[in-house]
């Protein structure tokens, strides 16, 4: 009989040693993802940072992350570098670098760290340990471009433009489409400030556009101080990033909005439970990383089923938004009737659609 007990008693133990081993292993697996972000500017900027920032709280409380680390306004090489070291040295084995700034320190330091996973926002890179995210932001453009055509009754829209890159092109380009296809007349007057975040100069500029007489403003900026400006003087606004409602309550017409969370989940998912593999993404709009907010009453019933109806040709493949015929705004014939451009045409589109008035040209193709 105490030899039966003995027994029990023995197999009772090791079954509690093997189910606290289980959960030690268990508990390791959670502790071992360490992630870091990498901000180009403040992540209160109510915009891009603020955007991608909202995705870094939402893996904050998911079981298997240990720690969460982040760092704000590195925007040159040299201060990327040191914020990526500094990720490192925190135990980040997993870093999100969430700005095209970025990308020349994220290939430094992803030969540098070869057992750390990199992923790189809107850079299109690939290599062992590096991936790169994106959206293709320009189909939901277009339809904020419906809107402004349909809106504007000047015939003349602001819009305030970050970088003369190709992204900041293919986003203003596909704005002048849909402004183009919902009203002809209509022009868009564009200036560069030459930077992803300076609310000082969007507020000079805004103001001088509506005192030019646009009647709807846009912007493809950080900050949201162009809705707060078009906002103050009674003037139609389109948000960019984050919902900018809040900032322009009365006046906000649509804003353009990322959804960084979707990624940001299912990215970490993957590499917690090592199915992560290196690979360059380029979402669609119904991938629900990106899109629209919800229309503003100022919008007629009527038009808001036209904009929806055109979101689902998007999403089907009906509709390509780059297809031809577009001039650019010097008069040359850059997509023919019945072609389209590749991906590879967009990703180093140089040029401007010819219903787009620069106020500040940087070359004089651009006049």
């Amino acid at each position: 009989m105490k030899s039966t007990i003995f027994k029990i008693f023995i197999v009772m133990i090791s079954l509690t040693l093997l189910n606290c081993s289980n959960d030690k292993k268990s508990n390791q697996s959670d502790e071992e993802l360490n992630v870091g972000f990498l901000f180009v500017g403040p992540i209160g900027d109510g915009g891009w940072n603020y955007a991608h920032n909202q995705g870094r709280i939402e893996i904050e409380d998911l079981p298997y992350i240990n720690n969460v680390f982040y760092r704000e306004n590195a925007s040159a090489k040299e201060t990327s570098v040191l914020a990526i070291e500094e990720l490192i040295e925190e135990g980040a084995n997993l870093i999100f670098a969430t700005s095209l700034n970025h990308k020349e320190a994220t290939l430094e330091m992803a030969e540098k760290y070869p057992e750390v996973i990199f992923e790189s926002c809107s850079t299109f890179l690939e290599d062992e340990n590096i991936g790169s995210y994106f959206g293709k932001i320009y189909q939901a453009w277009y339809l904020a471009g419906l809107v402004a055509g349909l809106q504007t009754e000047t015939n003349k829209i602001g819009v305030v433009v970050a970088q003369a890159i190709p992204e900041c092109r293919r986003i203003t380009n596909a704005f002048a489409l849909g402004v183009k296809r919902t009203n002809p007349q209509a022009k868009l007057y564009m200036e560069w400030i030459h930077s992803w975040y300076n609310p000082a100069r969007e507020n000079v500029i805004s103001n001088k556009m509506i005192d030019m007489g646009c009647d709807v403003i846009a912007h493809n900026t950080d900050s949201n101080e162009s809705q707060r400006v078009a906002d103050s003087r009674n003037i139609y606004s389109i948000g960019y990033n984050t919902d900018m409602k809040d900032f322009a309550p009365k006046k906000n017409l649509i804003s353009v909005v990322w959804n960084w969370g979707i990624f940001y989940k299912d990215t970490v998912e993957k590499v917690h439970k090592g199915e992560w593999i290196p690979k360059s993404v380029w979402f669609e709009i119904d991938s629900g990383i990106f899109g629209l907010t919800e229309l503003s009453p100022h919008i007629t019933v009527k038009d808001q089923e036209f904009i929806k109806e055109v979101k689902q040709d998007i999403s089907r493949s009906d509709l390509v938004v780059f297809s031809g015929e577009i001039k650019d705004n010097k008069g040359k014939i850059r997509v023919s009737s019945g072609q389209s451009l590749t991906d590879e045409e967009l990703l180093t589109i140089d040029w401007l659609v010819d219903n787009i008035i620069v106020l500040n040209p940087i070359a004089t193709n651009e006049d």
